[in-house]
C-alpha cells in the first residue's frame, strides 16, 4: 500500500491568484463573496466543486481550520476538544508521532474521523438561538426547509437540537463519497435558506456557518445509521501565538497571509497493490 497525503491552504479572501501552491476561494465555480454569511465554507465549497474534480485519485478529503489539527494517534478526550498548545510544543508533537505511514494505519479503517464532542450548559437549540448574531427566525426556517426537503433527517434534527454536546468547527477526515454527501446536503439546505432571511444584514457574520455547524451532526448521524460508518474520534489541538504559519511536513511555509482566514485541506490517496 503506497501513501499519500498533503495539506493544502485554502485563503478565503477574494484574490485573483493566490500564489505559491495555495488555493483561493474565488475560483472557478464559487461563493466567494458570500465568505460573511458562510465563513469556511466558501473554502469547501470550491473545494468540492473546483479541487476534488481535478484529483479524482483522492479518496478521502478532511477539513480542518488554520489553527485546529488532529493528533492521529491520541485518543479523544470526552468533550473536551481543542487543547491549546503552542506552536512549537505542537510541530514536535505533530511530525515526531503523526508520520504519513501512522495515519495510513488509522486513516484506512474508518469512514470518517471526527474531533471530540464540545459539551454545552444548555441544548444545541438553546445555545445556538442565545447568541445576538443567530437569529432565532432564521434557524427556524431552515429547521422547516429540512422538514419539508428532508423529512428522513428530522429524528435526527430533533436528537441533536436536544442534546447538549455537539462536534464543533466543521473539522472532519472522511471518505470523498461521504464529503460529496456533505456538500450536496448542506449546501442545498443554505442555498434555500438564502431565499427566505435578509442576507443584506452585516451584523449577520457567518450566520450560514454557524448554522452549518449544528446541522452537521444531523447529517452525520443519519449517514451512520444508513450507511453503518466506522467512526474513529481523535484528539484535537488548538495553536496559539502564531506569527508564522507552517504546515505538517514542511509542506509550506506562509507570512503573506498570516492575518488571513484560511482553512487547511487534507486529500489522501490509498492504492493496494496485491503482492
Amino acid at each position: 500500500m503506497k501513501f499519500f497525503s498533503r495539506y493544502k491552504p485554502v485563503v478565503q479572501i477574494p484574490i485573483n491568484s493566490s500564489g505559491g501552491g495555495i488555493l483561493a476561494d474565488n475560483i472557478g465555480d464559487n461563493i466567494s463573496e458570500k465568505n460573511y454569511l458562510y465563513g469556511e465554507l466558501t473554502a469547501t465549497y470550491s473545494i468540492w466543486k473546483n479541487f476534488l474534480p481535478l484529483h479524482p485519485d483522492i479518496e478521502y478529503i478532511g477539513c480542518c481550520h488554520y489553527r485546529r489539527f488532529f493528533d492521529f494517534q491520541k485518543e479523544a478526550k470526552k468533550d473536551k476538544p481543542f487543547e491549546i498548545i503552542d506552536f512549537k510544543a505542537f510541530e514536535k508533537t505533530f511530525q515526531a508521532k503523526n508520520t504519513k505511514e501512522e495515519i495510513e494505519k488509522i486513516i484506512y479503517d474508518y469512514d470518517i474521523i471526527l474531533p471530540e464532542t464540545q459539551k454545552f450548559n444548555v441544548n444545541v437549540y438553546s445555545q445556538f438561538i442565545s447568541r445576538e448574531c443567530n437569529p432565532k427566525d432564521d434557524f427556524e426556517k431552515c429547521i422547516n426547509i429540512i422538514k419539508k426537503y428532508y423529512p428522513e433527517y428530522v429524528p435526527y434534527l430533533e436528537k441533536v437540537l436536544n442534546e447538549n454536546k455537539l462536534h464543533t468547527c466543521l473539522n472532519f477526515i472522511m471518505k470523498k463519497n461521504l464529503f460529496n454527501s456533505w456538500c450536496k446536503w448542506i449546501f442545498d439546505i443554505l442555498f434555500k435558506l438564502e431565499n427566505h432571511i435578509n442576507i443584506e444584514d452585516k451584523n449577520k457574520i457567518r450566520i450560514l456557518a454557524f448554522i452549518a455547524e449544528r446541522l452537521f451532526d444531523v447529517w452525520f448521524l443519519y449517514q451512520k445509521d444508513k450507511n453503518n460508518l466506522k467512526v474513529l474520534q481523535r484528539h484535537t489541538y488548538l495553536l496559539k501565538d502564531m506569527k508564522i504559519y507552517k504546515f505538517p511536513f514542511n509542506i509550506a511555509k506562509i507570512t503573506k497571509y498570516e492575518k488571513r482566514t484560511i482553512i487547511n485541506i487534507l486529500g489522501i490517496k490509498l492504492t493496494i497493490h496485491q503482492n
